[in-house]
């Protein structure tokens, strides 16, 4: 009885709290100016065995600026990497595949004219499947699913060419992440890249 009484009076308090934060964010952004769009990357590299390996990634994006130097918002992203190592799990693979959503608070630490510096502070979730492990015994050319979370920052840069309408850039990342596949101890990483396949180009439209 106590259980199922601390159980109710826990849901209660959680509903508050998803109430409150409601509230805030409604606050935050009643006078906040939204915007939708979203970036892209392309690379394409060898690996080991000199193979050419492409990488695709589209990110599409939906945010409130909420003054000159704040934004929040968040990104829905999908990843597909013909890759042999991604330097986050045990074993190489033959392809790597996310999707996930990563919410993010924006600062804009430098503007000159229309162009704007700025930093992402991103959390994000996102569920991987690698295709075709490598040299992993008898999982070799199997595929395996799971789960990875990161928190970090991400610099980017903006043009401001109308007042509806931005260019902006991202590229690298600095973090930490943890990546649990099925039948895996989990694996951390932090992470500095600035490398061309954490470079992504795109859009914003300012409402």
């Amino acid at each position: 009885m106590e259980k199922n009484c601390f159980s109710l009076f826990l849901t209660g308090y959680m509903r508050k709290q998803y109430c409150v934060l409601l509230l805030l964010l409604y606050a935050l952004t009643t006078n906040a100016q939204m915007y939708v769009g979203g970036t892209f990357g392309f690379t394409s590299r060898k690996d080991v065995s000199e193979v050419s390996k492409s990488n695709f990634t589209i990110v599409p994006e939906v945010g409130f600026r909420l003054n000159e130097k704040f934004s929040i918002g968040t990104n829905l992203g999908y990843r597909k990497m013909g890759i042999t190592d991604d330097g986050n799990f045990s074993y190489a693979c033959n392809k790597y595949v996310s999707f996930g959503i990563a919410p993010y608070i924006r600062y804009n630490f430098y503007q000159y004219s229309k162009i704007r510096v700025f930093t992402d502070g991103v959390a994000s979730l996102w569920h991987v499947k690698y295709k075709g492990l490598q040299n992993a015994g008898p999982e070799t050319g199997k595929d395996i699913d799971g789960n990875r979370y990161t928190i970090g920052i991400r610099p980017g840069i903006a043009y401001d060419a109308t007042d509806h309408f931005s260019f902006l850039a991202k590229i690298g990342w600095i973090g930490y992440s943890s990546t649990k596949m099925d039948g895996y101890n989990a694996t951390h990483t932090w992470n500095v890249n600035a490398d061309t396949d954490n470079l992504a180009i795109g859009f914003l439209y300012h409402f």
